[in-house]
C-alpha cells in the first residue's frame, strides 16, 4: 500500500519540529528586520529634519 510513501512517526515528527523551528527563526529575524527599519525611518528622518 502506501507505507513506502509516508515517513515513520519518528522521522516525521522530527522534520515537523524542525519546520516548526524554522518558522520561528524565520518570525525573530522578521521582527528584527522590522525594529531595524523602524530605527532606519527615524534616522532618516532626524537627518534630513537636520539638514532642512
Amino acid at each position: 500500500g502506501d507505507g513506502d510513501v509516508s515517513l515513520p512517526d519518528v522521522q516525521r515528527d522530527s522534520v515537523v519540529e524542525k519546520l516548526l523551528a524554522v518558522s520561528a527563526e524565520k518570525e525573530k529575524l522578521a521582527s528584527e528586520v522590522y525594529l531595524l527599519k523602524a530605527k532606519l525611518d527615524k534616522f532618516e528622518k532626524l537627518v534630513s529634519a537636520e539638514k532642512g
